[in-house]
């Protein structure tokens, strides 16, 4: 997608879909740098700091905890 600097360094933006048990697709993108995750949905947006699992990972988790709070 895109990539943007910012204060924490470069962040790259990418799309993402997920697919959940009920059936619902859900789309965002997310931004990462060397030490965080963002997803951003329509409805919301969350942040967190990347562990062991890639950003990618991360971000479907986000992204499905987003849906179950009704931000997606």
């Amino acid at each position: 997608m895109a990539r943007k600097k910012t204060a924490r360094g470069l962040v790259i933006w990418e799309d993402l879909k997920v697919k959940l048990e009920d059936g619902r697709v859900i789309s965002g993108t997310y931004g990462y740098s060397d030490r965080y995750v963002t997803v951003k949905t329509a409805l919301g947006s969350k942040t967190a700091q990347i562990g062991d699992s890639p950003p990618r990972v991360l971000a479907r988790i986000i992204l499905r905890e987003l849906a179950n709070e009704g931000k997606a």
